[in-house]
């Protein structure tokens, strides 16, 4: 039996909206802002350090300091006054000073106390570890590197205020960065982890936070923006030549094991590229190389729902313990990221990522549950080996002028996945294998020029296709009496195919006043899936 679900949605846009430009700067229900004035004896004290902690805590949440009025705002965000908040003052010569958080918007009023500690006359020589001019954070890497940091990664998880998870996705103060740059250029969108692993720490001189970014120049003076990015300022040295990176390993235990890289880095004003190759089989993965971090805010602004798996092969996910220590692979990862810049600025970047990942996970697990009046156990083993074949490659032309920007970007992705997994559930085996296949197409435009009388136009395009492709086989038949009139059967079919077609274009004009933003859109959201 065949079942087929065609859904069209269309979707017109059409809106005059009138939005005052303080409204951009309401918080929501999550995020804590506080402000104050630290000064002595009447005198601002700039420069002075600000962060919260949870209380019994070291770990630095926020981070910020005080401007040359003595004022500072520090904001987080996902955070809860139920966290027992502190607030923490250090500033050279002043004592430490904390103060508890008990509500949003709160407001202090906080006057240094001379440091009580009296030291032998000795010479210091002060490393200036962050400095803040208007909304740029400048963090000394020299500062907070140690000898064992290899990457700008391990500088990164150190620096006060910024966060890194296990995906390698960094947020400033709660926040996730929306643009990372290396050396003013984005080179590789929000497919970051590539740069944090493979640039030296000391390669980079300091890591620059620039709060309240705005990416598009022509955007400048249209009201504040509540983004933030950070950016990779390089070292001379590293600017000059190209530099390499290799890594080889061999070892022994039941098997040959290996992990070897190959890393070309060039950082040229003109030409900046991350080429690298990188194979394993100690339970490395490199899939978290291609992660795009920001997918699902883009998502949410286009309004379109990524492809969902609609099959699935019923094996257990991973277990609660490190990749390394349960992973059997046999990975292969091509990089190669290039950005050409032109006399008027003008850049070019191809983006190709390739990776070829076999992985292997041997899992078995004994549960045992004791009832009043009986005792049921339950033993199984799964035996899973996945074939990961997936290819990226990405094409983007842009050009950011304070008086027009144009953006055009076009990405094809290609993904086989095949899966067989071998489960044994108390002594009844089960072969479920699952083959996967996905293709996507995705072509974007934006462009926007400032019109007479500071008026501004956008032509916002973007056009997606994708084709899911899914295969279950499960071995042998399972439920005869639901699926074959109680007839033994061989195996259970299911198949699955989704052709999805998506677009989302719009037309915007917009007048920026001193207080007020007037803006007209007209779009066009249509999106077809068949099932």
């Amino acid at each position: 039996m065949t079942n087929i679900i065609s859904n069209i949605s269309i979707k017109i846009i059409c809106g005059f909206t009138t939005i005052l430009v303080c409204l951009f700067a309401i918080n929501a229900s999550s995020q804590i802002s506080i402000r104050g004035k630290i000064q002595k004896e009447n005198q601002p004290i700039a420069s002075a350090n600000v962060y919260i902690t949870k209380e019994n805590s070291n770990k630095i949440l926020s981070y910020s300091q005080s401007d040359k009025g003595g004022y500072f705002t520090i904001t987080h965000t996902n955070l809860s006054f139920k966290d027992s908040l502190v607030l923490h003052i250090k500033s050279l010569g002043f004592a430490h000073q904390f103060y508890s958080i008990i509500q949003n918007n709160q407001y202090f009023e906080i006057v240094l106390r001379d440091s009580t500690s009296s030291l032998p006359e000795i010479k210091v020589k002060s490393k200036i570890l962050v400095k803040k001019k208007n909304d740029t954070l400048n963090y000394s890497v020299e500062a907070f590197k140690s000898k064992q940091d290899r990457s700008i990664l391990d500088v990164l998880k150190k620096l006060p205020g910024i966060d890194v998870n296990e995906k390698g996705k960094i947020y400033y103060n709660g926040k996730a960065i929306s643009d990372f740059y290396i050396d003013g250029d984005n080179l590789l969108d929000d497919r970051y982890n590539i740069a944090t692993n493979s640039i030296g720490a000391d390669m980079v001189d300091k890591v620059q936070v620039l709060e309240n970014h705005q990416p598009i120049k022509v955007l400048n003076n249209t009201g504040p923006s509540n983004k933030v990015a950070i950016n990779l300022n390089l070292k001379d040295k590293a600017k000059l030549k190209a530099s390499g990176r290799v890594e080889t390993g061999l070892g022994y235990s039941d098997r040959i094991n290996h992990e070897n890289a190959i890393d070309i880095l060039v950082f040229k004003n003109k030409y900046k590229s991350i080429n690298s190759i990188k194979e394993n089989n100690t339970g490395i993965d490199y899939s978290d190389e291609m992660i795009s971090h920001n997918q699902q805010e883009n998502n949410n602004l286009l309004e379109r729902n990524e492809i969902t798996h609609l099959l699935n092969s019923g094996t257990d996910g991973a277990p609660a313990l490190k990749k390394q220590q349960y992973l059997f692979n046999n990975s292969l990862a091509i990089n190669a990221n290039n950005l050409f810049k032109n006399e008027k600025e003008v850049r070019f970047r191809t983006n190709i990522f390739y990776l070829n990942d076999q992985q292997r996970i041997d899992y078995k697990n004994a549960s045992t549950y004791y009832l009043p009046n009986d005792t049921i156990s339950y033993l199984k083993s799964q035996l899973t080996e996945t074939l990961n074949s997936n290819i990226i490659f990405q094409f983007n032309i842009n050009n950011n002028k304070p008086n027009q920007y144009l953006n055009t970007n076009f990405q094809i992705k290609a993904n086989q996945q095949p899966t067989n997994a071998l489960i044994n559930f108390n002594n009844e085996n089960i072969n479920p294998q699952l083959k996967e296949n996905l293709s996507q197409f995705s072509g974007e435009l934006n462009y926007i020029s400032l019109l007479p009388k500071k008026y501004i136009f956008e032509a916002y395009g973007y056009l997606n296709y994708s084709k899911h492709n899914e295969n279950l086989t499960i071995f042998p038949g399972l439920n005869k009496d639901i699926f074959n009139n109680n007839q033994t059967y061989n195996s259970l079919n299911q198949l699955s195919h989704s052709p999805d077609l998506f677009s989302n274009t719009s037309v915007t004009i917009r007048k920026t006043k001193i207080n007020s933003q007037i803006a007209f859109k007209l779009g066009l959201i249509a999106h077809w899936q068949d099932l």
